[in-house]
């Protein structure tokens, strides 16, 4: 059975998020190319511990997301965000430390094109609903960790009501130079 048809017939896959502007929605092999024009520019990279994505890279990537999707239970949730039919992002969760409750580990990345209208807010509100939807009742912390030189990122935790919890300095070295940690969290139920 092929990774997608596996993927497709398993319950763990998301039906579709539609908001007015948007479509979050499970990744499929046609957005290998949405995924590369997202992920291969260096804008994008900058905050990033890799450089820019090559489209074999971006490949075995989108097919590691639909794989993921059939995993039962499921620990990684990433999915495509779609404007008018064309991928403009992506969100993403691991959920981590099940032995102490339910925790999220999220991500977002954005077309710099797209940047600054609301859209990634917009996705990740709905995105986080969901997740903690499918909880049903438990306490879910979220954590969002971002690099602090990256305002739009913390900018976006704050918007989303997450509250800074840490910074580390030099946390971790990454493409010739050490990076500090800016953590945000959030409780929901």
């Amino acid at each position: 059975m092929s990774v997608a048809h596996k993927a497709n017939v398993q319950r763990e896959r998301w039906l579709p998020i539609t908001t007015h502007r948007l479509v979050i929605r499970e990744f499929d092999i046609d957005d290998t190319q949405g995924y590369y024009t997202l992920e291969s520019n260096d804008d994008n990279a900058r905050y990033q511990d890799w450089p820019p994505r090559t489209m074999d890279q971006s490949r075995e990537l989108v097919l590691a997301n639909i794989e993921s999707s059939t995993a039962n239970p499921r620990t990684i949730w990433e999915l495509v965000v779609e404007k008018d039919g064309s991928m403009i992002g992506r969100v993403g969760a691991a959920q981590s430390q099940p032995e102490r409750g339910v925790h999220f580990n999220l991500w977002f990345s954005f077309l710099p094109s797209v940047q600054g209208k609301g859209y990634a807010t917009e996705a990740m509100k709905v995105f986080i609903e969901e997740l903690v939807r499918q909880k049903g009742g438990e306490v879910v912390v979220l954590e969002i960790e971002c690099d602090p030189r990256n305002v739009g990122s913390w900018k976006l935790a704050e918007r989303l009501g997450f509250e800074k919890h840490s910074l580390t300095e030099k946390a971790y070295e990454s493409k010739g130079g050490w990076v500090d940690s800016l953590v945000y969290r959030k409780n929901a139920v």
